[in-house]
């Protein structure tokens, strides 16, 4: 039996496209408002409070804006930049990386990080796919040392930049699966940026949109980099929160303090903090509910039987059910127990699917022995961590936001001693982390 999630749910899809209509109509909105040198300062309450100063943000409001830049991500900090070696002051924005040059005199003393190339790099080592044959055709820009700028990009390189906001063209135009929703689209990799091709929108004025290079390429840090700050907390101390139930082969109780699950058999069972309105999310102080794309997951987690078990944490939970399951796999055979770190993705038409699954040594986790459990879902990233050492990594990006919840999976499988028993296990200081 498996017992999972909690969040919010059905309006992705939505809200996906309402975020690239706001990103393609933001500088008309915003930079009518705050034209250039108006303000010392920008910040921006739906991107967590990050805010752009100074220099930063006299070359963001005078070349594109929201529509080209995207909104900060991160705060101004020192990185040391892959090109030359050295250390410049730099802030991430959802599409460019920012870096401060005072070596360079105005207006070349803020530069755009090579995010294109290196993205190209990572994600192709032995060179990028082969062009689409039926997208064929190139736009003349007249710029010698460029490669051929795909007929359906050149207008938008033109009117937006040209070379000294993307860079040179460094691939044909190829189709690419999108880390930002998973779908397929026709792309061309430059120096600074990556252009996509929408064709599901109708207005042609939003068929040409820029990746998200700069948050991938700063989620693609490691996770422990990453800043997070808390969002929901529960030391289980309130008994109303999460749904309690009695039924013949499954159970959710508080006890002692703690949120107990217990599990026999092979049935499904959902459970969470659930909100009938909308889809799974992570429940806001002052009501209401808010899908999280990146989450830093914590609970402690005391497994009470000798059921063989899974038990641990999901994240960016659908209203479907599916999922991104982290979990610690106890399973009691003839041979004697073992113990395994998992990373599954769950959905409705296929069932589980592993992504990862990483032996532990015995004693990691025991019998009546309480682990800190951490599960971070941060871009394609998920890494499963307990007691404060990482023990399973994968990738995938398919599921882009949702909600979280705790899972608990009886395992039958394997015979031996306690494989039979069912399963019980107590949770207790459920953290939920946003990334900022």
């Amino acid at each position: 039996m498996t017992i999972g999630w909690a969040g919010r749910g059905g309006r992705r899809a939505l809200t996906i496209f309402g975020l690239t209509l706001l990103v393609a109509l933001g500088p008309f909105v915003l930079l009518a408002a705050a034209p250039v040198g108006a303000a010392a300062e920008v910040c921006f309450p739906e991107a967590n409070g990050k805010c752009i100063g100074g220099r930063f943000l006299e070359y963001w409001q005078a070349n594109g804006g929201l529509a080209q830049q995207g909104y900060p991500i991160t705060d101004v900090f020192m990185e040391v930049n892959q090109a030359d070696g050295k250390s410049y002051q730099t802030q991430y924005f959802e599409r460019a990386r920012f870096e401060l040059h005072p070596e360079n005199a105005a207006p070349y003393d803020v530069l755009l990080g090579l995010l294109g190339r290196e993205q190209l790099m990572v994600k192709y080592p032995d060179g990028a796919p082969a062009g689409v044959p039926a997208e064929t055709g190139c736009t003349d820009t007249g710029i010698p040392g460029t490669k051929c700028i795909n007929r359906r990009f050149g207008q938008y390189f033109l009117g937006n930049g040209g070379v000294a906001q993307h860079g040179y063209a460094i691939t044909d135009a190829f189709n690419e699966v999108s880390p930002t929703n998973g779908q397929t689209y026709l792309v061309q990799y430059f120096e600074r940026a990556r252009f996509e091709y929408h064709p599901e929108n109708a207005d042609i004025r939003y068929q040409i949109l820029l990746g998200l290079l700069g948050r991938e390429q700063y989620l693609a840090k490691d996770p422990a980099e990453l800043r997070f700050v808390n969002s929901y907390s529960d030391d289980f101390g309130d008994t109303t929160r999460w749904p309690t139930f009695q039924e013949e082969q499954r159970s959710a109780s508080y006890k002692d303090g703690r949120y107990v699950l217990t599990a026999a058999g092979s049935t499904l069972k959902k459970i969470g903090i659930d909100n009938p309105v909308s889809r799974p999310g992570v429940p806001l102080p002052g009501g209401g509910f808010r899908a999280l794309p990146d989450m830093r997951l914590g609970v402690r987690a005391t497994p009470l039987s000798a059921g063989g078990s899974a038990y641990g944490l999901s994240c960016r939970t659908q209203g479907s059910g599916a999922r991104y399951v982290g979990v610690v796999y106890m399973l009691f055979a003839q041979a004697g127990p073992s113990y395994a770190a998992r990373i599954r993705k769950y959905n409705s038409t296929e069932g589980f699917e592993q992504l990862v699954e990483r032996q532990l040594p015995a004693g990691v986790v025991a019998l009546n022995q309480t682990a800190t459990l951490q599960f971070t879902c941060a871009g394609p990233n998920l890494t499963l961590a307990v007691n404060g050492t990482i023990v399973a990594r994968a990738q995938d990006y398919s599921l882009v936001d949702g909600g979280f919840g705790l899972e608990a999976t009886h395992v039958t499988s394997g015979g031996g001693a306690g494989a039979a028993s069912p399963l019980a296990v107590a949770y207790d200081d459920l953290t939920v982390d946003s990334w900022r």
